[in-house]
């Protein structure tokens, strides 16, 4: 979505961003897109209340959802 249609895309997470995730982010952005991380818990109303609004002041109306709950394991 960043490279192909320079995207804003607000990505959520319960913890602190890691090395590795915030290298991501910055691939992503390099691709084009606005990329943004911010820590909130999807699970909690108030967070996700204030991560919208957040969201909303930044760059106007929402045109879309993408909920991707998941949990990487790295097996050696």
């Amino acid at each position: 979505m960043a490279g192909r249609y320079q995207a804003r895309v607000l990505l959520l997470g319960r913890g602190e961003i890691g090395g590795s995730a915030r290298k991501r982010l910055e691939e992503m952005r390099a691709l084009g897109g606005e990329v943004v991380y911010e820590r909130a818990d999807v699970t909690d109303r108030e967070d996700m209340r204030h991560a919208l609004d957040r969201a909303r002041e930044r760059w106007g109306q929402l045109h879309g959802v993408i909920h991707a709950a998941m949990v990487l394991r790295i097996h050696h």
